[in-house]
């Protein structure tokens, strides 16, 4: 009797992961085409990273894969915001880092914030966007009309979606890492995504 409930139980799970799945590869899709992308527009491997300013293993990550971008060809990048609710540094610095974008300067302020490592208190974005030339009255229409509060919500439904529960969580070729990930693991995992039957 217990080996013919174990084996329900068992097609029962494989019935409902089965299930999830294709959602869950539907959303990555969508995450690899949406968001900023840096990288050549076909490359065999993209990257998807859900990262907070806020968040010191999310900076130590991000300078990590930007030396990876610089010597790999074969890789994108595409990043979406994923600052913790209750850290409002960490949001403010997305809606910055989102009003830059409206400028063409998304990179800039992204590789100043991830270079600065984790921003903690409000106004440490403002000022990396501004000494990056963000003109700062476009700056403070957008902020002030909230212009970018409903893609970054936007960001924030994604990464439920995705059942992120933590940042750093990036994908690398639809492989999910979780946490501070080794600059060897992450070419690991590219060179994996290389050689994946296409």
């Amino acid at each position: 009797m217990a080996g013919a409930l174990r084996s329900i139980f068992i097609v029962a799970l494989a019935v409902v992961l089965g299930s999830c799945a294709p959602p869950l590869r539907r959303h990555l899709r969508e995450a690899s085409v949406s968001g900023h992308s840096s990288g050549p527009a076909g490359a065999p491997v993209v990257i998807v990273q859900f990262g907070d300013y806020g968040c010191g293993p999310c900076a130590a990550l991000g300078r990590r894969l930007r030396g990876i971008l610089e010597e790999r060809r074969s890789v994108r990048l595409v990043y979406h915001h994923c600052p913790a609710r209750r850290h409002e540094a960490g949001r403010e610095a997305s809606l910055i880092a989102l009003a830059a974008a409206e400028q063409g300067r998304f990179w800039e302020v992204h590789w100043l914030l991830v270079e600065r490592g984790p921003v903690g208190e409000e106004g440490a974005a403002r000022a990396a966007a501004e000494e990056v030339g963000i003109d700062p009255t476009l700056l403070d229409a957008a902020m002030s009309e909230g212009r970018h509060e409903a893609a970054l919500d936007r960001e924030l439904a994604l990464a439920d979606q995705l059942r992120i529960r933590g940042t750093p969580t990036t994908f690398v070729g639809g492989r999910r890492l979780e946490g501070t990930v080794s600059r060897r693991a992450l070419l690991e995992a590219i060179d994996a995504a290389l050689a994946a039957p296409r």
